[in-house]
């Protein structure tokens, strides 16, 4: 490699570079970088050791940074495909997204990270959607998709909203996220891509499970979407269920719902009012 103004041409054959705790270093072409320690490490492929390096820099080929109980300042990505993984770094790490590909996680990227492509945590890890924008996710698979105009992700097990109303599509049968948690905005759980028959249970106000989709469940979602196979299942107390447009309307407790082939009460006495609107089925339950 080299270092501009210090080794001009080039070295070879240094097995450990030590900076000063301000230095960065930039990867070489499509490889991966270990961080094990504080600003430390590890250049797969020639074995390359780092110490007192607080940034790291990727190639335009892609890299991919490997915390593995280590931290730096600051990783940034370049026009490669970038990867961040957090899978071996143990503990519930909390990644936050600032914007567009960028972010911080707390005592492991801790000024922040940019233009990192893909994200890869563990399944004690939760990825917190940007705050200052409304968010769409697209979860494809097991604990994975894509936040639109951000980054793709895998092995979080925990999404959480920003601040301003985020959408959580399940785009696929094999679509699942373990909890989903809204937050001060007007949040969206969908299942209407999600294909087969869905079943969304509320237990409580604007909270529930998805089977095989939002497994452990989801809670401060304000609106539900689902498909004509899909049922909307009530929460075991008194509910009032407005039905106002085609399988549409709203829930006492302040929920709106569309999409859903069949509501099904719950065990308290459940009353279905229609305001013009219409539903395939209503199911009632135990109660009057």
């Amino acid at each position: 490699g080299s270092i501009a103004t210090v080794v001009t041409s080039g070295f070879t054959s240094i097995d450990t570079l030590t900076g000063s705790g301000t230095d960065s270093l930039q990867a070489p072409a499509a490889t991966a970088i270990g961080v094990s320690g504080a600003n430390s490490g590890t250049v797969a492929g020639g074995g390359l050791g780092f110490s007192g390096i607080n940034t790291l820099v990727a190639d335009s080929g892609g890299t991919t940074f490997n915390f593995t109980g280590g931290s730096v300042a600051t990783v940034t990505g370049g026009v490669g495909t970038d990867v961040l993984s957090i899978a071996g770094a143990g503990g519930g790490k909390a990644v936050v997204l600032t914007g567009g590909k960028a972010g911080s996680i707390a005592t492991v990227v801790t000024s922040g990270f940019t233009s990192i492509d893909t994200l890869t945590g563990a399944a004690s890890d939760s990825l917190q959607l940007p705050a200052g924008t409304a968010n769409t996710v697209s979860i494809s698979g097991a604990n994975a998709g894509t936040v639109t105009g951000s980054s793709s992700f895998s092995g979080f097990s925990t999404l959480l909203a920003g601040a301003l109303g985020d959408t959580f599509n399940i785009t696929t049968g094999t679509g699942s996220m373990t909890t989903i948690t809204g937050g001060a905005g007007t949040d969206t759980l969908s299942t209407a891509g999600a294909g087969g028959s869905k079943t969304v249970t509320l237990t409580a106000a604007s909270t529930g499970s998805v089977n095989t989709t939002a497994t452990t469940g989801f809670s401060s979602i304000e609106t539900l979407a689902g498909a004509a196979s899909d049922t909307l299942q009530l929460k075991n107390t008194a509910n009032t269920a407005t039905i106002s447009g085609a399988s549409s309307g709203s829930l006492g407790t302040g929920e709106t719902f569309s999409g859903f082939g069949t509501l099904a009460a719950g065990s308290a006495g459940d009353t279905f009012n229609f305001t013009g609107g219409s539903v395939a089925t209503v199911t009632g339950g135990v109660g009057t």
